[in-house]
């Protein structure tokens, strides 16, 4: 029942010169009718269906079992009229491997088209002699269109261990591994090499597939792209092939962040899901780039149905006016709401869609359907790992503007896990961006301590989904992925300056140890830290020097201007700030670290020591909550704090003292409960409070 378009299809496309409609157009079709899940079609609909693939002839068919023995049925119909050519059967014992029955009953349909006899190769010949091994891959076709990739990737496994020369199970190894691993690794570009290596035996179309992808997974998405594109002008329905060539537009590494790069790809994966409805990988790619345009964050606004634009040009000025702009928003949530609930219509129960809903509606600010998801989430979630729901609803209460509440939420739901993650089977990575995002909430609020233990959890879950035959890259070893994310944390908020020495002692030491290969990266993960160290209350210049030795690069012109201040030295302040070369990130400046790299706020206070006021208050102007990431970690949520307290002192000074005591205020109020090391900013902010009160705007301030 299972296998039978796929063998039968199979069987009778190994030749040349008859034209095939195969099993995955042929379930695009049904996906698309009534009776796509597995009821009985009639000659009408599938004459329909016929006419869709422009075939000119269509197999109806059926087997039954009578006693110990299996019978296959095969009636072929004229397409055009409607009568029947010609009925055909094969017989034989009632035993597991049914596949020896759909070859001799494909000879015999082959027979009917003129076919030679002589030639023929068997089904267990195009695919594997192990019946087994081919349940197996079947098994795993089935998960990996429900988006159930983990046990997609078992099946697969099981396929080729028990087959080692089947070309379609690596294949699809290869296609499960780089969804669960997120990169083309070791593991699938292995596989895609042995499902070339035995390809040779596999019909023409098969072949093309497995050549497209391997020149994907090798980064050469031109010939990838012209791959696809030949296979769509043989069969322009096939909607494998539009999902392939929107993934070779989606990572053209020239292209694919491009407004016409984007466009592409959303054009080819909305072809493969009008073709195929339940293709939920297509969905994935959907959903992401339409929730770019739907987020006023985003970097391209939809301009179309399916045209992006980016949202600045080059002079960094809008393509669209204010009421185009906000037409476009409107279209890209609707659309981005629509292609998430058509994902969940289909597949109900498969909780990445409603993840993609959840998402949707939240960058939509439709608050209250979002916290709805989250309930459904829940339901689906495994057991153990239900309440990491709990940080998709902080995440709702904080862009709700309610960050204690969030911010409790958080803490409760940290504190039940005890640091210990739960295995989530085709989820685990996806959820470590939303427990991250807790951080966001208690670094606000001022609970350092707090946000270190949401990051180690982020750790902890990184680590029970980790792949194990991935070894990760410096970046993603653990202690470096830790280091630099607590740098962030404490640099950000002013942190405890013991915190940020031990992280980069810690740094330090691992960066001497390293490869010359590998010292400028680890060194790079612990630059928040050196320039943590710099900001501090006492100036510690030893960190940055010992930052620029290892990374041999000197470091961002703004963190230069500060270490000329520590020094006294106003001129090379200024003489910093001006340099407009090293401003980029590249090869002659190290990476910033401080901020996620937002220069502005050490500019800004470069520019206040330097008493240049108005300023640092320009710098700071829209450096609010509206613009910080809300999902994932952002360090500056927590640097809030000192923004407000910096512009309380500019506007003090510059002698507006009811702007002062706004920014004061807030300073007093988020930090009001904060950890010891930052009540220090607490004291300013309400000794900034008491010497502008009652001044007004004409006061004497002297």
């Amino acid at each position: 029942h299972d296998g039978s378009v796929s063998m039968l299809a199979l069987a009778l496309s190994q030749w040349h010169d008859l034209s095939v409609v195969d099993q995955d157009r042929v379930h695009d079709l049904l996906s698309q009718t009534r009776v796509a899940d597995g009821g009985p079609i009639g000659l009408a609909e599938a004459r329909r269906l016929a006419r869709q693939a422009g075939a000119r002839t269509v197999v109806l068919g059926n087997f039954a079992r009578a006693g110990d023995s299996l019978r296959l049925t095969a009636r072929t119909y004229d397409v055009a009229t409607g009568s029947r050519l010609d009925v055909v059967e094969a017989s034989g014992p009632s035993v597991d491997d049914v596949r020896p029955l759909f070859d001799e009953l494909a000879a015999r349909l082959l027979d009917l088209s003129g076919a030679p006899r002589g030639g023929r190769s068997s089904l267990a010949a195009v695919t594997t002699g192990s019946l087994e091994a081919y349940r197996a891959y079947l098994q795993g076709q089935q998960h990996l269109n429900r988006w159930e990739l983990v046990p997609a990737q078992a099946a697969f496994r099981h396929a080729v261990g028990l087959d080692s020369t089947f070309s379609l199970a690596y294949f699809r190894l290869a296609m499960a591994r780089g969804w669960v691993s997120g990169t083309a690794d070791s593991v699938s570009r292995n596989a895609v090499y042995q499902a070339s290596r035995f390809a040779e035996r596999l019909p023409a179309r098969e072949r093309s597939m497995i050549e497209a992808y391997s020149a994907l997974l090798d980064g050469d998405t031109p010939r990838s792209q012209r791959l696809y594109q030949s296979l769509l002008q043989r069969d322009s329905a096939d909607a494998e092939a539009w999902y392939g060539l929107g993934d070779a537009f989606f990572h053209d590494p020239a292209t694919g962040g491009t407004a016409l790069g984007m466009t592409a790809s959303l054009r080819a994966f909305q072809r493969a899901l009008a073709l195929d409805p339940r293709y939920a990988l297509a969905y994935e790619h959907v959903s992401y780039l339409l929730n770019l345009a739907a987020s006023r964050r985003g970097s391209v606004v939809l301009v179309g149905a399916d045209s992006f634009a980016l949202r600045l040009g080059p002079k960094r000025t809008a393509p669209l006016d204010s009421s185009s702009r906000e037409g476009a928003l409107r279209r890209a949530r609707a659309d981005a709401i629509r292609t998430a609930r058509a994902w969940v219509s289909h597949q109900p129960t498969t909780a990445r869609a409603h993840h993609a809903l959840f998402e949707a509606y939240f960058v939509s600010e439709d608050y209250a359907r979002a916290s709805t998801e989250v309930a459904e989430l829940r339901r689906l979630l495994p057991e153990s790992g239900r309440n990491l729901a709990a940080y998709l609803e902080a995440r709702v209460r904080l862009a709700r503007g309610d960050a204690r509440s969030a911010a409790q939420l958080v803490r409760t739901t940290t504190a039940g896990f005890a640091g210990k993650a739960p295995a989530l089977p085709d989820f685990g990575r996806e959820f470590v961006q939303d427990v991250l995002a807790g951080a966001n909430a208690l670094a606000y609020q001022g609970d350092l301590e707090g946000a270190a233990d949401v990051i180690a959890l982020g750790n902890a879950l990184r680590r029970a989904t980790a792949l194990p035959e991935a070894p990760p890259g410096i970046w993603e070893q653990d202690e470096v992925w830790q280091w630099s994310r607590l740098a962030q944390l404490y640099s950000a908020a002013g942190g405890p300056s013991r915190e940020l020495r031990r992280i980069w002692t810690d740094v330090a030491i691992s960066a001497r140890r390293a490869s010359t290969a590998d010292r400028a990266s680890v060194a790079g993960a612990g630059a928040a830290a050196a320039v943590g160290l710099l900001l501090g209350p006492e100036p510690d210049l030893k960190a940055l020097g010992e930052l620029e030795a290892l990374t041999g690069r000197p470091s961002a012109p703004e963190v230069r201007a500060l270490a000329a201040l520590a020094r006294g030295d106003s001129v090379g302040a200024r003489r910093a700030l001006s340099d407009s070369t090293g401003r980029r990130l590249g090869r002659e400046a190290v990476y910033l670290g401080f901020a996620w790299n937002d220069s502005r706020p050490l500019a800004a206070e470069a520019k206040y020591q330097l008493g240049d006021f108005k300023g640092a208050l320009e710098l700071l102007e829209s450096f609010d909550e509206s613009q910080l990431a809300q999902r994932g970690f952002d360090s500056r949520w927590g640097l809030l704090g000192r923004v407000h307290l910096l512009r309380g002192l500019a506007y003090e000074r510059l002698g507006e003292p009811s702007r002062a005591a706004h920014e004061f205020r807030r300073v007093v109020n988020a930090w009001q409960g904060a950890d010891e090391p930052l009540l220090a900013f607490v004291q300013q902010a309400q000794a900034g409070l008491a010497r502008v009160r009652g001044l007004g705007p004409g006061a004497d301030r002297t």
